[in-house]
């Protein structure tokens, strides 16, 4: 029969190497009674996924056997080994309660994050269903434009169809599977005529990959696109939105008009 004096003092021990607070003298005393008595590796165990549950998503468990006995027994001991224990016993509580703490913080970023994508995901569907409305619109003047640009790159899937209108002064950019350009370079956009090419801005959506959004263009610019002299359209990574002339590799190009 084990000696109760002796389970109670390999608990204790136990609380303090769950928390990591044993010194070397208790680490040393607490292995000799565990490879005395290897069943009571199930108190330590007991222990552990006690903390271990609170972190993980503060799943209701019952405490090891004798162990919430022991806490209140311990409590209203008046002894200074008591004492001590209780401090023990009270590490293990500062414990569960800062795993608890972290685990309500994480709680609440996770709900933040949560909360901020499905705003974005509003905000986003809101956005195209405007635009949306706007491409019909356009769709109803016989005077609207299409372009459909392709990757030029092996194995590219971007994709953009622009969408023009100058009477009503709107044009409309529809980007898919287009990366981020890399840092310090950007997305230009030219207008072949006549063997020229002439910049029609920076594509600048307010996401990369898939975003719908409307660009802004000068009279000039919706001149270009409606010039008879007009060959294609086509979009290079370029260092400077004010570059004159392309300077970087093509990325995406459209369909010979």
């Amino acid at each position: 029969m084990n000696d109760p004096s002796e389970l109670e003092r390999f608990q204790l021990l136990a609380a303090g190497f769950v928390v990591g607070n044993l010194d070397a003298r208790e680490a040393a005393e607490f292995q000799a009674l565990l490879q005395t008595h290897p069943e009571w590796t199930k108190e330590v165990e007991g222990l552990q996924a006690t903390v271990g549950q609170v972190v993980e998503g503060f799943t209701e468990t019952d405490a090891p056997p004798r162990i919430l006995t022991n806490i209140l027994e311990q409590i209203k001991a008046p002894t200074s080994v008591a004492r001590v224990q209780r401090l023990r016993w009270l590490q293990v509580a500062g414990a569960v309660a800062a795993a608890a703490a972290i685990a309500l913080g994480i709680d609440n970023i996770r709900l933040r994050q949560n909360l901020g994508t499905l705003v974005a995901a509003h905000n986003r569907l809101d956005q195209e269903n405007r635009q949306l409305q706007v491409v019909k619109g356009m769709f109803q003047n016989p005077d609207t434009r299409l372009f459909s640009f392709k990757g030029t790159k092996p194995g590219s899937t971007a994709f953009v169809t622009m969408i023009i209108n100058p009477q009503q002064a709107k044009a409309l950019l529809m980007v898919r599977n287009l990366p981020a350009p890399p840092p310090g370079q950007m997305y230009t956009l030219w207008a072949v005529i006549a063997d020229r090419k002439f910049p029609c801005g920076v594509i600048r959506p307010y996401s990369w990959e898939n975003a719908s959004y409307e660009v802004p263009l000068s009279a000039e610019m919706y001149k270009d696109f409606y010039d008879p002299r007009l060959s294609r359209l086509i979009v290079t990574l370029e260092a400077s939105a004010q570059a004159p002339s392309p300077t970087g590799s093509v990325i995406l190009q459209s369909a010979s008009i």
